[in-house]
């Protein structure tokens, strides 16, 4: 019962997360949470359906994870046992990572997608001097000011 409100939190609080790192404007606290909340207002069921597909992607790796170490014996060769666990955790652990990373970049996109929507536009990309990418922001969004 009190998955679908993780699973929402989850996708409120991540591009809150993104907002805070991408406004220019020195968002703090709880701050990047609330225009979060007014950012997706009407994307609430897409934000929602790319949650839910990371959240069963993130289970599958998990349930994979689990039932291949249920497979390995620790009781027949114990140095072995224990070097080809640590060696399925490593792997599992890192397609766990790149789960997450993508999932980041989604959200990144779909921030981007909302911001779009809001009235505002995104940043623009500009090659720079020495630092290499600058982002220059166009506009700010009206609605979430």
């Amino acid at each position: 019962m009190a998955e679908p409100l993780y699973v929402y939190l989850r996708m409120l609080w991540t591009v809150g997360l993104i907002a805070s790192v991408l406004e220019d404007d020195g968002c703090c606290g709880l701050e990047p949470f609330g225009r979060a909340g007014k950012l997706i207002k009407g994307r609430k069921i897409q934000g929602f359906t790319i949650a839910v597909v990371g959240w069963a992607i993130a289970l599958l790796v998990s349930l994979a994870c689990a039932l291949v170490l249920s497979f390995v014996s620790l009781n027949d060769d114990m140095d072995a046992g224990i070097a080809v666990w640590v060696a399925i955790r490593i792997g599992f652990s890192s397609l766990d990572c790149l789960v997450w990373l993508f999932a980041v970049m989604v959200y990144t996109g779909f921030y981007f997608e909302c911001k779009k929507g809001c009235g505002g536009e995104d940043h623009v990309i500009v090659g720079g001097g020495e630092s290499g990418y600058v982002s220059v922001p166009v506009a700010s969004c009206v609605c979430c000011s």
